[in-house]
């Protein structure tokens, strides 16, 4: 009696034998996954300077259009965010409360003096400390000195004042931070209060 034929399964093929797009396909997961902060196409472009295609940042964005597909559903843990000039991997806020659990001690929070002040920079940077003191009524150097160190403010310059006193702005820290694309999307202020003039 005859026996069937017993069909031999594919062999895979080895990682080297896939065509780029699956290679960097594969890639860029494992970069967003693994980096501590999002990654612009000019940063993976520069990280895969190796393969010398000059479609490259084209063929990137066509990637990141697929992980999103793939990715951003209401089921999946992780989405495929744009933030910070740059793109991340970050949990779907619907699983925050599993996360909470998840995690026994939250990373600190901003107190609402620092609020305050790093709102008075991102609001009117450029801007010096002696500004931010003068809106808020106190004096903010410890403070600016604070979130100077946590990398969400940082120096852009001089003032063409006496003694050329450091004008400060956000960075993209700030931006990761309060899930930011760019500066522009912060909500908008009917009003800022302005320093009081100095006096002659």
């Amino acid at each position: 009696m005859l026996q069937p034929i017993q069909k031999q399964a594919e062999p895979q093929r080895q990682w080297t034998e896939l065509p780029f797009e699956e290679q960097l396909y594969g890639w860029m997961e494992a970069l967003f996954f693994a980096a501590d902060h999002p990654l612009s196409v000019d940063e993976i472009v520069e990280i895969l300077a190796t393969t010398h295609d000059d479609r490259l940042p084209e063929k990137i964005d066509a990637v990141i259009q697929e992980l999103i597909s793939q990715y951003n559903h209401p089921h999946r843990g992780m989405h495929l965010v744009e933030v910070a000039g740059g793109w991340q991997f970050r949990t779907n806020p619907n699983h925050s409360n599993l996360l909470r659990k998840l995690f026994a001690q939250r990373p600190p929070r901003l107190s609402q003096a620092a609020i305050e002040c790093v709102a008075i920079v991102a609001y009117r940077q450029p801007v010096t400390r002696a500004e931010v003191s003068a809106i808020r009524g106190v004096d903010c150097g410890s403070m600016m000195r604070s979130l100077n160190e946590r990398r969400l403010i940082q120096v852009v310059g001089r003032h063409e004042s006496p003694g050329r006193p450091y004008l400060y702005g956000t960075s993209p820290e700030f931006l990761e931070y309060f899930g930011l694309s760019n500066i522009k999307e912060l909500p908008k202020l009917t009003q800022l209060t302005q320093p009081p003039t100095p006096k002659s």
